[in-house]
């Protein structure tokens, strides 16, 4: 209750969600946070209502850092790995992801991680939200993926 009445979205947010979803790429938010923080946290940031669906590590019965998290997100969603994105602060969340055939783009805000520390598992590096819609749309066209 408390967090659906703090804006805690980064600026980047829903401009990027919104891009997404007018292209037509489904957006799922995926977090080891409860059901009722999550779902909290995204109606303070007002962006509830605008995302497919949100995932947990209690709906999950699963943290990020476990393969089977990811696993169950594929036959939640459905997804299909290879062709979808995940983007986390994280790089073990990220490894873990990997693992289950996502492609991963790590979120490094604060150029915290040197290209050159970079895992192979990553794909990309942002530094923002504000890229990613015309990254997904340049993969797409590029048919590495489907998003």
């Amino acid at each position: 209750e408390v967090m659906s009445a703090i804006d805690a979205a980064f600026p980047d947010s829903r401009p990027a969600v919104a891009r997404l979803r007018k292209a037509g790429h489904p957006v799922i938010v995926s977090t080891n946070a409860t059901e009722e923080n999550a779902r909290g946290t995204l109606t303070g940031a007002k962006l509830l209502d605008k995302v497919d669906g949100v995932i947990t590590g209690e709906s999950q019965n699963a943290g990020k850092t476990d393969i089977a998290y990811w696993r169950g997100i594929v036959e939640r969603v459905p997804a299909d790995p290879p062709r979808s994105f995940v983007v986390d602060d994280r790089k073990e969340y990220l490894k873990a992801a990997a693992l289950a055939g996502f492609r991963c783009l790590l979120m490094d805000r604060d150029s915290r991680h040197p290209p050159a520390t970079m895992p192979a598992y990553v794909s990309a590096t942002l530094r923002n939200l504000a890229g990613l819609p015309q990254y997904v749309e340049d993969a797409v066209r590029a048919a590495h993926v489907r998003a």
